[in-house]
């Protein structure tokens, strides 16, 4: 989801993203609970924007936000994260109970009584077979790294090294999931809603083969919606489940989901109604917090644990970032309070990696660690110079190209990587290109192939726990397929993430933290986080209880409906 990440992560952002759901305040207020009162409407429907493309229904590969939202509104996994307002709740869900061994190695979960849309019962066998598919290698999943560490048997048998028979993921009868930790950890609740862990029907996965996740028409679900249309590049558009074990709780007909990558022709929708919720930044936000204050509006504030940042190829074959001073040259010449207040026009600017809303036991991460890079006071014109004469680059930075390369064609996206240009060409005196790919998948190849020197994308956390923001730099996740974009590989932050894995005393989980995000964005200067994203969501007041999870999916409209829609 985280995502996530996403899921997704993923799981993976780009920063079109930053164009979603975005604001201004670090406290939350999130009146999506609201009930209203009189008769819901008889024509139930709503329209949602995504800023990118759905890239697969394969909840096993994917990464992206946006089928991590289709996915989690349209199969039901062992618990649905919900947000009750105020903060992220963990809800019981295709599970009815579970219970945990006193050494909190064993967990059981206890199945409910639900079906596929086809008729057919959701069994534990349906998970087992998605998670070992998950960390099965040749699936290639960008989420293994997520449960592969902390599940018996998991890492090995994912690395290729041992056998599926030894994942203690075990069905051990219809109705029982039995799942053996190789140690306590401290997130794995959090992690149940990741949408790789989502039930998978393996007559369907093997019937579809590799083209599996890409026609709906050929998928069973088991959530509130199924998947009745997806034109790529288009829209999705969601029908209600009537086979769903909820489903007198489920209100909507029908979920349409465009995908409006423009700024512009996004807030032109909103204007007509042709969407009934958007994120919202700068002048328009601005606007719309005016007609929100006329009631004819309803606005969302708050952080969303997410982070902006510039990531460098650390295996450049043109050998340029694979030098750390270069890449600290290149973090440090970002002007962040500008970057932020002037081109990216929301959030706050970051130089730290881990963003706010992440708790850590009862404490915010970011109130009890300083950002790394505020103690950094070197010259960014010296440190370049430094790491050419170490990479054998001569001492001439006019003659260093580097390629940017751009997520997107958007007239958004572009001026902001033409600001990061302007930055690096002024302050370091090289020169910069751009390239823009075309579209999100496209962008995301190119990423796992090692086709780019330095770009940006946002990360937003797939649970509310800082691991969600750390793992994902491990060096098996720089493989393709993984989240580790910058290719960034050291045994020493392995070790340290490793080690974090097994640590329950959350103090000393708190300085570990600590100490890996000094590595990552100082010590290696890996990635250059620039800002943590804030968000301001508008809806109309005919738009009743809509939610905006800070973990799993943009929009959560399991339970959402519509009251007095003109």
């Amino acid at each position: 989801m985280k995502k996530h990440k996403l899921l997704a992560l993923f799981l993976a952002l780009v920063m079109v993203v930053s164009l979603v759901l975005s604001g201004c305040n670090k406290n939350q207020t999130a009146p999506q609970g609201d009930t209203g009162s009189g008769k819901p409407d008889a024509d139930q429907h709503l329209s949602l924007p995504l800023v990118a493309d759905v890239r697969t229904l394969d909840s096993s590969k994917a990464t992206d936000l946006y089928s991590a939202t289709v996915q989690l509104e349209t199969q039901e996994g062992l618990i649905r994260v919900r947000n009750d307002g105020k903060k992220d709740t963990i809800e019981k869900a295709g599970a009815k109970d579970w219970k945990v061994s006193d050494d909190g190695l064993t967990w059981t979960f206890t199945l409910r009584d639900y079906k596929w849309s086809d008729g057919k019962p959701v069994t534990a066998g349906d998970y087992e077979y998605a998670w070992k598919r998950l960390l099965n290698p040749e699936t290639k999943s960008g989420y293994a790294y997520l449960i592969a560490p902390v599940i018996k048997g998991a890492e090995d048998y994912n690395a290729g090294k041992g056998k599926v028979e030894d994942v203690k993921i075990t069905a051990k009868d219809d109705k029982t999931l039995v799942v053996e930790l190789v140690h306590p950890t401290a997130y794995f609740d959090k992690l149940l809603g990741m949408q790789g862990l989502l039930p998978l029907r393996k007559d369907i996965v093997e019937a579809a083969g590799e083209t599996y996740g890409q026609d709906p028409s050929k998928l069973v679900y088991c959530g509130p919606y199924t998947v009745s249309e997806w034109t790529k590049g288009s829209k999705v558009v969601l029908k209600k489940n009537p086979s769903y074990w909820d489903a007198d709780n489920v209100k909507l007909a029908t979920v349409e989901l465009p995908v409006v990558i423009d700024l512009n022709a996004r807030m032109k929708a909103f204007d007509t109604k042709q969407i009934d919720a958007v994120g919202a930044k700068g002048e328009f936000k601005e606007q719309y917090k005016k007609l929100a204050d006329e009631k004819k509006l309803v606005w969302t504030s708050g952080f969303e644990p997410s982070t902006n940042y510039v990531f460098f190829n650390c295996k450049d074959k043109n050998g340029i970032f694979t030098n750390r001073n270069i890449r600290m040259a290149f973090s440090l010449a970002i002007d962040r309070e500008t970057y932020v207040k002037n081109v990216v026009k929301f959030g706050v600017p970051a130089y730290g990696w881990a963003p706010y809303e992440l708790m850590i036991g009862n404490d915010q991460f970011r109130d009890k660690v300083k950002e790394p890079l505020k103690e950094v006071k070197d010259d960014p014109k010296e440190l370049l110079l430094k790491g050419m004469q170490e990479a054998g680059l001569g001492n001439d930075p006019s003659k260093i190209t580097v390629t940017y390369l751009n997520s997107s064609t958007d007239a958004d996206a572009r001026s902001q990587a033409e600001a990061l240009q302007n930055m690096w060409q002024e302050k370091l005196g090289v020169k910069v290109k751009i390239e823009a790919t075309t579209d999100f998948p496209q962008f995301l190849d190119r990423i796992d192939q090692e086709q780019f020197q330095v770009s940006a994308m946002a990360w937003i956390g797939d649970y509310n726990d800082p691991m969600t923001f750390f793992d994902m730099w491990t060096i098996p996740n720089a493989a393709p397929g993984g989240n580790n974009s910058a290719k960034y590989e050291s045994k020493e932050y392995d070790a340290l993430i490793d080690k974090l894995m097994q640590e329950q005393d959350e103090s000393k989980r708190l300085e570990m933290f600590a100490q890996a995000e000094k590595m990552l964005v100082v010590d290696a200067a890996a990635i250059a986080p620039y800002s943590f994203r804030d968000k301001d969501t508008f809806r109309y007041p005919y738009v009743k209880d809509l939610g905006t999870p800070l973990f799993g999916p943009i929009w959560d409209f399991k339970t959402a409906y519509t009251q007095g829609r003109e």
